[in-house]
């Protein structure tokens, strides 16, 4: 074998084995070439608190309806690398209730008048800006400052709130425009929705939801983190285990059934009733079999609350009230260590 041969069967094993990767002098982010075509993954989850994700690829998944605000929506004003806050909008994100929201240049929606910037970073995990309960609709480096960019955006739309990124490109590939939003329901449920991504940009960004990096409890749930997983018209839903819809249907008539994050087993459950009746209130892990009983005794008309001190593991748990006239009431929880 010669050595031109040798030469270029070596610069063939070095292409195989390191690919095309480059540090972008720009701002020092590190990129790696990748095929253009989407990954696939369908479904995710649960984490620690109980979240899931399903996208509009998976059977049962949502459905993806473009939201389009960019002519109705308040202009957020945003430029490179700076954020929006003030968003008055009452949401609930890991169990804990918000009414505050900011919305950042790079792709991000939070909870806290501060910063979030450019260095994206795997989900659990800590980054430097000080911000560590966040929605990654598509963290990254965005550049809102280039010419020809879109704005951001927010509307209310009842008890929806609907941010969206309007054609705003990569800071080292100002062609790659990305246009993508996040829809915050009043139920805690979280969708995020891609019109149209440049291709392989998902690559270069975080997908995901955190409510802390501490682990355990592990509470964080990715989608992706620097994979092509985004595609044109790609939808994801974010299940809030503890959503105000599962309350709401679990109402009967005039009597209800309220149970709070058990923190450390101790809380205090409430429920009202119509009529004097035996009340059964018993618990039940997340495949049905029973935990505990934590009342059985007879209540008078009217909201009663009860003080519980639950020695179960951290997790999700469902409870049912039970009354003499039949009525069946099933509530989801979550018992926090």
């Amino acid at each position: 074998m010669n050595k031109f041969m040798v030469v270029v069967l070596a610069l063939v094993l070095v292409t195989v084995l390191y690919g095309a990767n480059h540090i972008d002098p720009a701002k020092g982010a590190e990129r790696t070439q990748k095929p253009n075509q989407a990954q696939i993954l369908g479904t995710g989850g649960p984490d620690d608190f109980g979240y899931t994700w399903i996208d509009s690829n998976e059977p049962g998944g949502p459905t993806f309806n473009w939201i389009e605000i960019s002519g109705t929506g308040t202009d957020m004003l945003l430029e490179d690398d700076n954020y929006f806050w003030g968003i008055p909008f009452s949401f609930q994100f890991y169990g804990v209730d918000y009414d505050t929201i900011a919305a950042g240049s790079n792709g991000v929606v939070y909870f806290k008048d501060w910063y979030l910037g450019l260095g994206n970073v795997s989900l659990p995990g800590y980054n430097s800006y000080g911000v560590d309960t966040l929605i990654a609709v598509f963290w990254n480096d965005l550049n809102a400052d280039e010419v020809d960019a879109g704005k951001g955006y927010y509307q209310i739309i009842g008890n929806t709130l609907v941010v969206e990124w309007d054609s705003i490109p990569l800071y080292d590939y100002p062609d790659y425009f990305e246009k993508f939003e996040a829809i915050l329901y009043g139920n805690g449920d979280i969708v995020m929705q891609y019109l149209e991504v440049a291709p392989d940009s998902g690559q270069y960004c975080t997908v995901g939801i955190q409510g802390s990096p501490v682990q355990p409890p592990l509470w964080a749930l990715q989608y992706s983190y620097m994979q092509p997983a985004l595609d044109n018209s790609l939808a994801i839903k974010f299940i809030n285990p503890l959503g105000i819809a599962e309350e709401n249907a679990g109402k009967v008539e005039n009597s209800w059934l309220k149970v709070p994050t058990i923190i450390n087993g101790v809380a205090n459950i409430k429920f009202s009733i119509s009529a004097s009746t035996n009340v059964k209130l018993e618990v039940f892990d997340v495949i049905g079999r029973p935990c505990a009983t934590v009342l059985n005794q007879r209540f008078a008309p009217g909201t009663h609350s009860v003080s519980v001190n639950l020695n179960l593991p951290a997790g999700i748990y469902f409870y049912s009230l039970n009354t003499d006239s039949g009525e069946k009431i099933v509530e989801k929880g979550l018992i926090v260590r």
